[in-house]
């Protein structure tokens, strides 16, 4: 999937006129790109990736620098004035100070949209006729961290600052109409944790996104979530069974990503997840327990037996033949066991990292009032658990207006459960 610049970060003809100008004018001008050629090619070891997007190329010195080709993208040359795809590495010296003010936000919106795995960007601090924007290391790294964990900055000599950025971690949440509250729970116990930008996409099939019209694990599946029924809770028949399997190439085969089942509560930074070190190219609960992973996109697009989205979403296949495939080719390793409490068994309190609900007729939300007869959790703790992060949700506005209350998902009091000892 090619990510599409924001016209906002389009600069106009008159700047694209300008720019052209000054290029056949001044020699020098759109050359410095060779002065980051070691720092390129660290980035470029530290990753293992030789996939890297020259953001403002101008006259292409660093690619000529580094000897082995580079995505180019520049506006003022027609030969690589063509929107680009993303990449792992994004670099961007000397560029953001001649954005114009009216289109910075957008253009460090689309650069941080490219990046993969990690940016380096430089920006002068001189005042100049040519710089749009003369600001403070201060200020940039302000304005950058809005779309960036800044991972490294610093001022050098020459009045320029230096950035290494990672972009938001990628966060996908499988879920289904009914499961709006644990939705709504669960990003905000991601929220409350982390220490890092993050970027949540939920997976609902019934919404305009790109997991409608998905040929979902079973027939059973889709018509009772097109019914409004309940999964089949013997079966484990859940709408986004398999949306999970679409993820690294939504995100171009670029990067890490995280996936969560909706039946999920997050006690911990993602960051520590996400950053962690990585022995296989998907890190699971165990092989057959998907419901969380941590996956190196660029390995799964790498594997030689793996179906494209456009397969997945009228393959039909069932979520045991996607593990099957997986397999084969020894794509799974094992995730932290604090990462993999199942319906409280084995909680540690300060250790565990993440609690999965996944026996549905004991679910604290009760999804299925109509079609499923609710116990309660056998482990009180964890419902109380779910129940104070529900109302902490609502006291920090997770739950819109106009959303039924809280008590309304369930047959026991918020309030009372989250203030039980």
């Amino acid at each position: 999937m090619k990510d599409q610049q924001p016209k906002r970060a389009l600069p106009s003809s008159a700047e694209i006129q300008s720019f052209r100008r000054r290029h056949a004018e001044d020699p020098t001008y759109g050359t410095a790109g060779h002065r980051w050629v070691e720092v390129v090619q660290g980035l470029s070891d530290d990753f293992a990736t030789r996939d890297i997007l020259d953001y403002g190329c101008g006259k292409q010195t660093l690619a000529k620098a580094l000897g082995w080709a580079i995505t180019g993208y520049d506006p003022a040359f027609e030969e690589v004035g063509e929107t680009p795809g993303p990449a792992e590495i994004v670099v961007c010296t000397n560029v953001l100070e001649q954005v114009a003010a009216e289109r910075l936000e957008a253009t460090l919106e689309h650069i941080s949209s490219l990046c993969g795995s990690m940016a380096f960007v430089v920006v002068s601090t001189a005042r100049s006729s040519d710089h749009a924007t003369v600001q403070t290391l201060a200020w940039w790294k302000e304005r950058l961290a809005e779309h960036f964990d800044v991972v490294h900055a610093q001022e050098i000599p020459g009045d320029e600052a230096i950035f290494l950025l990672a972009p938001p971690i990628r966060i996908f949440i499988g879920s289904e109409p009914r499961m709006w509250a644990a939705e709504k729970v669960l990003c905000h116990s991601i929220d409350k944790h982390t220490t890092a930008r993050t970027k949540i996409e939920v997976m609902n099939g019934t919404r305009d996104s790109p997991w409608a019209e998905w040929n979902s694990s079973s027939e059973e599946a889709r018509s009772r979530t097109t019914r409004g029924e309940a999964p089949n809770a013997s079966a484990g028949a859940t709408e986004y069974l398999n949306y999970r399997w679409a993820i690294a190439e939504h995100c171009n085969f670029r990067g890490r990503a995280i996936y969560f089942d909706v039946n999920a509560l997050v006690l911990g930074d993602v960051r520590e997840l996400a950053q962690g070190p990585m022995n296989r190219p998907i890190l699971t609960l165990t092989p057959q327990q998907t419901g969380v992973m941590l996956i190196d996109c660029r390995a799964v697009g790498k594997l030689r037996e793996w179906p494209r989205i456009a397969e997945m979403q009228n393959g039909g296949w069932g979520i045991e033949q996607y593990v099957e495939a997986l397999h084969r080719q020894d794509v799974f390793g094992l995730l932290p066991s604090e990462w993999n409490c199942l319906d409280g068994r084995g909680y540690k309190e300060g250790v565990t990292r993440l609690i999965h609900f996944t026996d549905m007729s004991t679910q604290p939300w009760r999804p299925y009032p109509d079609r499923i007869t609710y116990q309660n959790h056998p482990c009180p703790e964890m419902e109380r658990l779910w129940f104070e992060y529900a109302a902490d949700a609502r006291e920090n506005r997770r739950f819109a207006s106009d959303d039924e209350p809280l008590r309304a998902i369930s047959s026991v009091d918020v309030a009372q459960i989250a203030t039980a000892g």
